[in-house]
This record gives structure tokens, C-alpha cells and sequence, in this order.
């Protein structure tokens, strides 16, 4: 009797196992179905189609465009190569990279390092050796500090902050840091 019992119990819950999985199933496919039908509507958007240096300007094979989810396009984006034509970059990008308009320097800034210099600013140079330069650690997008070493009247070393928080353009003939 008690092995009839454990048979009928099995049988029974297979069975309830079975209609639970049938209807699991059925819910899954009918979420997939559903989620397929979701329309997204889709614009394109502009990104680089390689590698791209700071002061490089744009050229049609430079850019492409690609599909885009409308509702999630960042701002400051192109929909259109042509927007982006014939413009300089004020930031090296890398392949695939989305162009966006802080990116990009005004048709009228021309190219080069130039660009790269913020309106109302301006660059300086200043000639350094491998012990001031830290011995290659300064590189193009580091921020530095600029101090002045002098004497006082009285011999003593007097070591003075004259700029603060700059941004450093280029090192040597490198406008970019190294990989």
C-alpha cells in the first residue's frame, strides 16, 4: 500500500510539474512576443570611423553615421556628417566615439594645436630638461602648477606658485600622451 501511495504521489506531482512548466512557457513566449512588437524609433547619429588626433579637421572619411535610438540621444550630437565637416577636433577620439559639439572647434578656428587653446586664453611655452619635465611623466591633457626658483637679496631660496591648474597642450613635438 505505502508503495502505491509514493507512485500515485509521484504521478501526481509530475503531472502538476508539467502544467506549471506548459504555463511558464506559454508566459515567457508571449513576453518575448510582445517585447518584439515594442517599436523604437530610431534616428542616426554621427561617430568617428577611426582613430582621430587632436587638431585633425573632419573629412567625410573620418566620420559615419550610425542607427540611434531617438529618445536617448545625447546633447550636443550630429544626425549628419555634413555638420561635422570640415571642423577640428579640440580632443583626440577613438574609433567609434560619438562626435559631439564640445568636441569640435567652429568651422572659422582652423585646425592644429591652435584649436585646442580655449577662447579668451592663451598658451605659453616653456623650455624645461628631463629632471624639471619629471622625467617624461608630464604629459599632453596633465595639469600642472608653474613655480618660479629665485634668490632674495640675502641669499636665501625663494620658491614662488605663479600659475596655478594648467593644462598641459603638448610635450616636445606630442600633442597627444602616449598609449
Amino acid at each position: 500500500m505505502d508503495q502505491k501511495r509514493l507512485v500515485v504521489g509521484l504521478l501526481v506531482a509530475l503531472v502538476f510539474g508539467l502544467v506549471a512548466a506548459r504555463y511558464v512557457y506559454i508566459q515567457l513566449r508571449n513576453a518575448r512576443n510582445a517585447a518584439g512588437k515594442v517599436a523604437v524609433v530610431t534616428g542616426r547619429i554621427v561617430v568617428a570611423a577611426k582613430p582621430l588626433a587632436l587638431g585633425e579637421r573632419m573629412t567625410t572619411a573620418d566620420l559615419r553615421e550610425i542607427p540611434w535610438p531617438d529618445a536617448s540621444r545625447p546633447t550636443g550630437s550630429f544626425g549628419r556628417v555634413e555638420d561635422c565637416l570640415d571642423r577640428a577636433l579640440i580632443t583626440p577620439v577613438v574609433e567609434n566615439e560619438l562626435m559631439l559639439e564640445d568636441k569640435l572647434a567652429p568651422k572659422e578656428a582652423g585646425g592644429g594645436l591652435s584649436v585646442a587653446i580655449p577662447q579668451g586664453t592663451r598658451a605659453i611655452s616653456v623650455r624645461v630638461d628631463d629632471v624639471v619635465a619629471v622625467a617624461g611623466f608630464v604629459v599632453p591633457g596633465t595639469m600642472v602648477d608653474v613655480l618660479v626658483t629665485g634668490s632674495t637679496a640675502g641669499g636665501d631660496s625663494v620658491t614662488r606658485t605663479i600659475l596655478q591648474d594648467l593644462r598641459v597642450l603638448a610635450v616636445g613635438q606630442k600633442s597627444e600622451a602616449d598609449r
